[in-house]
């Protein structure tokens, strides 16, 4: 998967997820454009409560903890 720096993210992190969807990686009862949505979302709600509150420091932990959260959630079951 390319991507180019000026282009939007949103397409390259549904890329990643189609990918990893057709490697058995991630589920795929879901839609690789509304699980990228998820991801930014999550991680723009954080930058900004950092912001606004002023928790900058902690922002980049907390990024770190949705982002494997919400892959997690992806993941393939191994019990199924």
């Amino acid at each position: 998967v390319e991507c180019n720096p000026d282009s939007d993210i949103a397409p390259l992190l549904a890329a990643i997820i189609a990918k990893g969807q057709a490697s058995g990686e991630f589920r795929a009862d879901f839609d690789p454009e509304t699980g990228a949505l998820i991801i930014l979302s999550a991680w723009k709600a954080i930058g900004i409560y950092a912001i606004r509150t002023g928790k900058r420091p902690q922002a980049r932990k907390r990024r770190e903890q949705v982002l494997t959260l919400l892959l997690k959630g992806m993941e393939v079951d191994p019990a199924t």
